[in-house]
């Protein structure tokens, strides 16, 4: 597993354990509540660590499949009648002979 990937996940339980502590708060439950925010800060620190490690790290990227799971697509060429600049002229392909 990545580390933006464990990043993500440390975040994620940390907010969990974050609405755990403002729900018990209110109602009384102050030694969870002090339990669980000090475990979601703990999660806070560890993601934002584990974050700015893999900040220079590329995510790996899935191949296009067909529906099937077959073979790849191939390459559709962009979306037609778009030009890069984005002026939305005819492409430069239909203008070949």
């Amino acid at each position: 597993m990545s580390d933006h990937k464990l990043a993500f996940i440390f975040f994620e339980i940390g907010m969990i354990f974050c609405v755990v502590a403002m729900i018990l708060g209110p109602v009384g439950v102050e030694i969870w509540s002090v339990a669980c925010s000090v475990v979601a800060i703990i999660l806070a620190c560890m993601g934002i660590y584990l974050a700015f490690c893999s900040w220079n790290e590329v995510p790996p990227v899935r191949k296009k499949t067909a529906p099937g799971g077959g073979e790849s697509l191939p390459n559709q060429g962009g979306v037609r009648g778009k030009r890069p600049n984005g002026d939305g002229g005819t492409p430069a392909y239909a203008l070949r002979g």
